[in-house]
This record gives C-alpha cells, sequence and structure tokens, in this order.
C-alpha cells in the first residue's frame, strides 16, 4: 500500500489512469511493459524510454533518447531534468504527474506547472 507520504508517480489520463508508481531510491526505468518499474502501454515509447532517479529527497528525470523524447511540463528534457511536486513528464501519448507530499504546497500549483508565488 502506498504511504501518503511517499514520492510517486501518477498516470493523469488514459486507459492506466489513475495508476500510481511509488518511487523507490535510486532509479526507476519508464517503459511499455516487461522489465520496467513504470510500466506505459503506449505507441510512441521506447523499450526503456525514460528514467526518474529518487534520492530520498529529490527527484530527475532523464530521457534516454528514444525518438519521441521526453517532456516536462510541454518542454524537452535534455540531461537530468528536475522535477517539483506537479511536474506532468510525458512519453508517447502517456502523462505522469510526479507528486512529492512532503514538497512545499506553495511552490506549485499554477496551471501547466508554472511556478505560484507564495502569499504572504
Amino acid at each position: 500500500m502506498t504511504s501518503a507520504k511517499e514520492a510517486r508517480l501518477v498516470v493523469a489520463g488514459g486507459p492506466d489512469g489513475g495508476a500510481r508508481y511509488p518511487l523507490r531510491l535510486g532509479d526507476q526505468v519508464i517503459g511499455p511493459g516487461g522489465d520496467v518499474d513504470v510500466p506505459i502501454g503506449s505507441d510512441g515509447v521506447g523499450p526503456r524510454h525514460a528514467h526518474v532517479y529518487w534520492d530520498g529527497a529529490n527527484a530527475t528525470v532523464t530521457d534516454t533518447g528514444c525518438g519521441n523524447g521526453t517532456l516536462v511540463n510541454g518542454s524537452r528534457v535534455a540531461g537530468a531534468q528536475p522535477l517539483r511536486s506537479g511536474d506532468v513528464i510525458r512519453v508517447g501519448d502517456v502523462e505522469l504527474r510526479y507528486e512529492d507530499p512532503i514538497a512545499p504546497a506553495d511552490v506549485r500549483g499554477g496551471e501547466h506547472g508554472r511556478a505560484v508565488p507564495a502569499r504572504g
């Protein structure tokens, strides 16, 4: 069972919409089933399409060089892209939302991943 305090990836839509993948320490592979941690059954997703690395406090996503690439909040990933709670990772036609319940609530929340200023 997933604890409410665990960082996770949540499928934002499609046939697997709502599926949750808790992040464990280290590297998680996103791809279409088989030997992956986050199985995505979708056209345009390479066998080991992207990696999410979780160190217990921070997460990054890295594209593995698949033809369709990996996007975060609509921008192509180049190198290790840091993730913030609420960021949307797109692989193929599937969107995964990164959730970190321990992250400050006032950092994210804008439409499509835009930062929202903290209110004082």
